[in-house]
Formats: C-alpha cells, sequence, structure tokens
C-alpha cells in the first residue's frame, strides 16, 4: 500500500501549493480522512502481535515521535539559520512578531503542543483573544486570537487525532465484529446529527474532530477483517495481475494511481447528487473495500513497502518547504505564477524523506521493537 500512502501524502503537498500531476488530485481534507482508513486497517492488523497495550503504545510513540521531533528541530535549526541571514524566519516568525490581539496562555498552550504532538488537533478548537479567557471557537480561521499560526508543524494536527486512536486501539480491536460496526455507525450518526442540527458542518468539524473521525478509522478496522475473512478470494484474484519485475513494478503503481483517479472521477459523480459532507462519507465505505484490495495484491512487495515509508516524512516535511520556495528569488519573479511550487515541493521532500527513512527511520525500526519489549513481555515484529 506504499504507493498509495505516497499519493495521498503528496495530494496534501497539492492542497498546501500547487498540483503535483497533471490531473485531478484528491483535496487535502479527503487525503487525511483515507489516511485514518489506512490507519485503521495496519492497526488492526499489528495490534495482535504486540503482548501488552503497553507495548504497543512503546511502540508507536517510538515510530511516531522521534521521527517528528527530528523533523521538528531540524526545521527550527533552518528557520534560524534562515531569519540570520534574511529577514524571514521561517516557523519562527508567529513567535518573533507575537499577534497582539492573541493572549499569551494561549501562545504557550500551542507552543507546548508543538512538542508533545497531543493536543495539537484541539488547538483549531480553541482561541485566545488578549484580556480573555481561552475560548471555544467554532471556525478558528475566522476567529480573532487564533492558536494555529504559531504551530511549527501546522499539518502534524492529524498526527494528533492519529495518536488519540492509537490510545483506543487496545479496544477497538479486540471488540466483537458487531460491537465494532456499532461503533462506526454511531460515529457516524453523530456527524450526522451535528451536521443536521448544527453549523457546525466546516473546517475543523468535517474532518479534524476526533469522535467523527472515528468512522474512518473503524471503516478501516472493519476492512483487515472483512480482508483476512475473505483472504483465500483475494488470494486467487492477487494471482491474475502481475507484481513482479519491472512489469509488475509499473502494473502495480500505475494500477493504483489509476484507482486513485477513478475514485476521484467517482466522488464528483456522487457528489452530483449528494451535500458534500455525505458524498465524502459514501466514497469512505468504497474506499475501505479498495484498501483491502490494494493491500493483498501489493503484499509482499518489499519496493512498494520503501516507498510508503517516504509518505510520513514527506507530510512533515513539505509545508516548512512551500513556505521556503515562496521566499526565494525565484517565486518574486514569477509574479504570481506558481504552477512549479507543488512538483518543486514535492520532489525536495521526496529528497528528503529518503535522506530521513536511510539515516533515521529504516535504524530505528530495527531497535524499536527491543525497546518497546521492554514496556511489556514478548511479542512480534509489527509488519
Amino acid at each position: 500500500m506504499g504507493v498509495l500512502r505516497l499519493y495521498l501524502a503528496l495530494c496534501v503537498v497539492a492542497a498546501h501549493s500547487t498540483d503535483v500531476f497533471p490531473w485531478s488530485m484528491h483535496i487535502g481534507a479527503q487525503a487525511v480522512q483515507i489516511f485514518f482508513i489506512i490507519s485503521g486497517f495496519y492497526m488492526q492488523m499489528v495490534y495482535s502481535k504486540y503482548a501488552t497495550a503497553r507495548e504497543f503504545y512503546a511502540s508507536r510513540l517510538i515510530r511516531i515521535m522521534l521521527p517528528y521531533w527530528v523533523i521538528l528541530l531540524a526545521v527550527l535549526a533552518l528557520s534560524l539559520v534562515w531569519g540570520l541571514l534574511s529577514s524571514w524566519w521561517g516557523v519562527l516568525e508567529p513567535y518573533r512578531e507575537v499577534y497582539p490581539e492573541t493572549g499569551s496562555l494561549g501562545i504557550m498552550l500551542t507552543a507546548v503542543t508543538n512538542f508533545t504532538v497531543f493536543g495539537q488537533d484541539w488547538v483549531m478548537f480553541f482561541k485566545h483573544e488578549h484580556g480573555e479567557s481561552l475560548q471555544f471557537t467554532a471556525a478558528f480561521w475566522r476567529s480573532p486570537g487564533q492558536l494555529f499560526p504559531y504551530l511549527m508543524i501546522p499539518q502534524a494536527w492529524s498526527v494528533g487525532v492519529e495518536l488519540t486512536f492509537y490510545l483506543c486501539v487496545p479496544i477497538l480491536a479486540t471488540l466483537s465484529g458487531r460491537r465494532l460496526a456499532g461503533v462506526i455507525v454511531g460515529s457516524l450518526l453523530l456527524r450526522v446529527l451535528f451536521f443536521e442540527t448544527t453549523d457546525l458542518t466546516d473546517d475543523p468539524w468535517n474532518y479534524r474532530f476526533f469522535p467523527f473521525e472515528v468512522y474512518t478509522f473503524g471503516l478501516g478496522m472493519a476492512a483487515y477483517r472483512l480482508g483476512q475473512r475473505d483472504e483465500a478470494q483475494l488470494a486467487r484474484l492477487a494471482k491474475w495481475f502481475p507484481t513482479r519485475g519491472v512489469v509488475g513494478v509499473v502494473f502495480y503503481a500505475g494500477s493504483v494511481l489509476l484507482l486513485c483517479w477513478l475514485m476521484e472521477w467517482l466522488y464528483t459523480i456522487v457528489r452530483r447528487g449528494l451535500d458534500y459532507h455525505y458524498a465524502t462519507l459514501v466514497t469512505y465505505v468504497i474506499w475501505a473495500i479498495l484498501i483491502a484490495l490494494v493491500f493483498r495484491l501489493g503484499k509482499g512487495l518489499r519496493w512498494d513497502r520503501a516507498v510508503g515509508e517516504l509518505s510520513y516524512p514527506v507530510y512533515l516535511w513539505h509545508y516548512f518547504l512551500v513556505g521556503c520556495f515562496r521566499q526565494t528569488d525565484l517565486a518574486r519573479a514569477a509574479s504570481g505564477d506558481w504552477f512549479w511550487l507543488g512538483p518543486a515541493v514535492a520532489v525536495t521532500s521526496v529528497l528528503l524523506s529518503v535522506l530521513t527513512v536511510l539515516c533515521l527511520i529504516a535504524p530505528l525500526d530495527r531497535v524499536r521493537y527491543r525497546w518497546a519489549k521492554r514496556f511489556g513481555g514478548g511479542g512480534d515484529r509489527e509488519a
């Protein structure tokens, strides 16, 4: 599923810059929620391989937090160097200027979440106007006293949602099929209830609110269970598709990208008859089924797994790189013609991610299982 994961990361890159591919890509909100489905799929798959919940937590935190902290330190260092050499201080810019309408408590709380990651998603639900108390806001992007500008890797809010999901995995992964289905339906009905009875239908409610996103995580978990039940049928189907050699690489990667294009096309069709929110919810059910198929087709492909490892660092690197490219002489010379921005950020993000994987993530994977076992007993390696 590596090609799919990298494609989704590049969709987020395109959402924050310009198109990366010469065709219509999924918008950032949809890409993030499909990531949530994939996360649910993988966590259902790997949880049983850990001896204890504590061991699972330790492995996940090591896998997620250490790369995040390394990239955060790199972004901070590069921002400091850039600021000393020019007038732009990168992610330190908001802290250098400190918007006068924002209260200090909100700034400090947001600064803490830059290092904990936990709570970054909740930054989107609060505001702190100077002289006022910390307050809830229904639309952070149009509120005075905004806190999100003080996030140094702002897209990592979704990692905060992921970490909340990981806390729930020991419960969700061991539920019976009927009870898991009940949780999925309950999350869906809660979202529909809010959409139909309140004005909370836009960002951050449409894809940042964890109780609503239990629906997408749960779909992924259910998809893995269904795939296991129909493993024999999926295996027979997979035999019809080439996955080895150069032909296999081209066929598999091309098929995944074609599938993504077809799903984007299907979404536009469904969108004609349904509201935006409901159209996405319907297509996520189809995505969950297709993810199980894509996983089975790519099972055992080491190159595909290597490609997938790039998705997380690409996701973490790209937003800072967008800011960097916008500060260059090339950007100023473009006079508003930004067509090159998305591809430039994508290529640079991938190159930095290759370096991150080779120097950090791959060596870390060789030891994190042993580290995690110190917090619990036994357990096999994670897929």
